[in-house]
């Protein structure tokens, strides 16, 4: 599955996607302790990852969520990060993955959340605005044109 997305040569989103799953075991600690804000890394904030499986049991996407906000993901990255597997793509299942996440994002008590997206990636902030996304605007981080959104939490 992985490999799936690997093979496109893009950006791995979400970020837990970039793990080493060959130890599954080694893989799941990792994500609970970012949940649970062990062992983080400096820089990194606590989150919870949530996973899109679809009836015949196979992975369709996944989406990082974090807990709060630091400089960093205030410019690139902001409270969710979400990516469906390519081979699912243009089917709708992004769109439902981020409205999924953000009923998740009401539960932890946020009233709005930053999503960012490059610029060119035009399937993100179609996503982000069917789900309310406004642009906020755009910045260039890294050498790269970085879109900001804000959803506000119904």
């Amino acid at each position: 599955m992985l490999e799936e997305w690997r093979d496109t040569g893009e950006h791995l989103v979400p970020f837990v996607l970039r793990y080493d799953h060959t130890d599954f075991e080694s893989f799941l600690e990792q994500i609970d302790n970012l949940k649970k804000g062990v062992g983080l890394k400096v820089g990194t904030v606590s989150s919870s990852t949530y996973w899109f499986i679809s009836q015949e049991r196979k992975v369709i996407g996944a989406v990082n969520m974090r807990h709060s906000l630091n400089d960093r993901l205030l410019q690139m990255g902001g409270h969710i990060g979400f990516g469906v597997r390519p081979s699912m793509l243009l089917k709708g299942y992004a769109t439902e993955l981020l409205r999924q996440s953000l009923i998740k994002a009401r539960e932890m008590n946020h009233s709005r959340v930053l999503l960012t997206c490059d610029k060119d990636n035009h399937g993100s902030a179609k996503t982000i605005v069917n789900n309310g996304g406004i642009l906020d605007y755009v910045d260039v981080v890294t050498g790269t044109e970085i879109q900001r959104y804000w959803i506000e939490i119904k």
